[in-house]
């Protein structure tokens, strides 16, 4: 396994509450420095740099505290490095890469470290394709249960109030179109959690016997 390290610098602007009290607006040049790990001989940087850019893109020359999650959780320099961990987790495994360490720096004197490598719930690249898909399917169906709920609680436009039979119909089917959507991301999870477990078991057995 190869181990990597990635730059990037995000402009923002951010204020500090503390004890209820909103400092002042002020900028930094975020640096995000990030250790990850990689099991191939060829690698293709361009396209981990380019999702991780477009991820920070929403960010950049803007003032944190008014972009979720921000609006709501205090951007102090370690919320934003647990936030930025876990999106940059995900957006790596789906690449097959291992997240091992991240740095954020808000100065050149001031940096917060989460060394993923000493945790007990980092995975081995054996399970990368597994977690994988769990991550993008427990995604989409947080996404279509969301849907659900927003659509349940939208009034139907240019609806009369003596057509409800009929809305709730719409409802009714919306929420069965969803749940065989759902049912099929599982059956597609479960196959490829099948072929990844059958190839882990495979490579370990090739292994034993050499």
């Amino acid at each position: 396994m190869q181990e990597y390290r990635f730059k990037f610098y995000l402009n923002a602007v951010h204020k500090i509450i503390i004890n209820q009290t909103s400092g002042k607006s002020h900028p930094h040049t975020w640096e995000i420095v990030i250790d990850a790990s990689y099991d191939n001989t060829f690698v293709m940087f361009s396209i981990i740099e380019k999702d991780i850019e477009n991820f920070l893109a929403q960010y950049q020359d803007q003032n944190l505290n008014d972009i979720p999650p921000f609006d709501k959780l205090n951007p102090t320099l370690e919320n934003i490095t647990m936030y930025l961990k876990d999106k940059i987790y995900k957006l790596l495994l789906a690449h097959g890469w291992i997240l091992n360490k991240i740095e954020v720096s808000e100065s050149p004197t001031r940096t917060f470290m989460i060394d993923l490598s000493k945790e007990k719930n980092n995975i081995s690249i054996g399970d990368n394709y597994i977690s994988s898909v769990h991550y993008v399917v427990n995604d989409q169906i947080s996404e279509a249960v969301n849907n659900t709920i927003s659509n349940m609680s939208r009034p139907v436009a240019n609806e009369p109030e003596q057509q409800n039979g009929s809305s709730y119909k719409h409802i009714k089917d919306f929420v069965a179109t969803e749940r065989k959507r759902i049912k099929k991301k599982k059956r597609t999870a479960f196959i490829v959690l099948l072929i990844a477990s059958i190839f882990i078991l495979s490579a370990t057995l090739l292994f034993l016997l050499m």
